[in-house]
């Protein structure tokens, strides 16, 4: 797998107002220039304000904001190039991840390749012995 383009985040970012993807979550009200609700889900009484021109959402009270992603990442208990590929199919924009990888470890994914190639033949080869030859027997036995 390889790494998200910087420029394809920025869209992502650029497409999704973070008031309606918040609001695709829970009911917001309006109130001036930004957007709020109480966080029932907590005991103490918490408030919740999104901010379209900012970009941001924050928590009063326990001070968790921040960005989009983080809304996602955080609501939906996901890592980071998930919030951006769930934010991209919501937004209809295909992710192309770019392969990340040098020389180095292009030769070392090759001979952990051979390696396993190897073991496999190996597990292979003693399976056969050990089930099906004669000189086997005493193995099997015991």
């Amino acid at each position: 797998m390889g790494t998200i383009p910087t420029h394809t985040i920025e869209q992502v970012a650029a497409a999704n107002d973070i008031v309606e993807v918040v609001s695709s979550y829970f009911p917001l009200k309006r109130a001036g220039a930004t957007t709020g609700r109480s966080a029932r889900f907590i005991r103490r009484k918490r408030h919740r304000s999104t901010s379209a021109r900012r970009g941001n959402r924050s928590l009063f009270g326990c001070g968790a904001g921040g960005s989009v992603f983080r809304f996602v990442m955080d609501y939906e208990h996901v890592d980071f190039p998930t919030a951006v590929r769930r934010l991209a199919a919501r937004a209809g924009i295909p992710v192309i991840e770019e392969r990340s990888f040098s020389s180095e470890e292009d030769r070392q994914h090759e001979a952990r390749r051979t390696l396993l190639k190897l073991h496999l033949e190996a597990a292979e080869w003693f399976q056969e012995n050990l089930l099906k030859r004669d000189f086997a027997q005493p193995a099997r036995e015991y």
